[in-house]
């Protein structure tokens, strides 16, 4: 599980003089909003769960709290996390107004039943404590053991979003493939960046979804620490991952807006469609 905060520190550190030349100092807009959002909620929740994983003194119910609120904020993590990838996708499409409604229903459909699962699945847990308290303070199990272990539907929402957002991306590259526009950097960093994002998320949802069915059926008839502890830092990997994808993201494409004349004048003059004329293009999070 340390391994996976330092790869979050680290990627920060890396990108931090980015982020003060990229963000800090331009101007209010709702891609600052949500780049400040996923970065930073990224340092609180894995803290709170950290201190629920390893602090011994914690009793029962403060296990339950600390648990359950790292959870809220993972969720919230990831939902903006995965609207950035949303803003991406409309943007492509030229703020088409159908394509917003899609994404609309998509993105609330995909978090209010996700959000629903989760709760549902937090109402039946509660926290003994543990007979290895230097190692973890409780142990998380559920009154309903057949409603916990459909919790990995949550993963597989997560992966039938983002092979929406995967299909919609690839449908708008291959209409402007051999294109004039279709070359162009801009374009080449959405493309590049959004392929890398759904490819690293199809196989941690994937790992989730199988680890935790292992992890769950071990639990009740094992209760063995070591897998307990795996299943937990799955979560939390596919949450840093989540902060250090979409950030690096926007910041690719405010650079390549801004790194260059060429790519500053193309960003303002970007076909969409053989159908329409030339439209502006500003990218939302730029």
């Amino acid at each position: 599980m340390s391994d996976i905060i330092a790869t979050f520190v680290y990627d920060w550190l890396l990108t931090f003089q980015d982020e003060i030349e990229l963000i800090w100092r331009a101007e209010w807009t709702l891609g600052k909003v949500v780049f400040l959002l996923t970065r930073y909620l990224a340092f609180v929740d894995p803290a709170v769960f950290v201190v629920y994983m390893f602090y011994p003194e914690l009793d029962s119910n403060l296990c339950g709290s600390l648990y359950t609120t790292s959870i809220h904020l993972l969720v919230v993590g990831i939902v903006v996390a995965e609207l950035i990838m949303a803003i991406r996708v409309y943007a492509l499409w030229g703020k088409s107004p159908c394509i917003l409604a899609i994404l609309v229903v998509l993105t609330l459909a995909a978090s209010i039943t996700s959000i629903f699962l989760i709760q549902r699945t937090l109402d039946f847990l509660f926290w003994p404590k543990s007979f290895l308290p230097r190692l973890i303070p409780c142990f998380m199990l559920s009154r309903n053991f057949e409603l916990s272990h459909q919790i990995f539907s949550v993963f597989l929402i997560e992966v039938l979003f983002d092979t929406v957002i995967m299909v919609l991306t690839a449908w708008k590259g291959i209409a402007q493939w051999g294109q004039d526009s279709g070359g162009s950097p801009l374009l080449l960093i959405f493309y590049r960046d959004g392929m890398a994002y759904f490819l690293c998320f199809f196989v941690l949802s994937m790992a989730n979804c199988i680890i935790y069915l292992n992890v769950q059926t071990t639990i009740k008839y094992h209760d063995l620490l070591i897998e307990y502890v795996q299943q937990q830092s799955y979560v939390l990997m596919l949450r840093v991952f989540h902060s250090v994808l979409s950030t690096r993201i926007i910041l690719n494409l405010r650079e390549a807006v801004g790194g260059s004349k060429q790519v500053r004048s193309f960003a303002t003059d970007i076909k969409f469609s053989p159908a329409t004329p030339l439209t502006p293009f500003t990218p939302p999070i730029a």
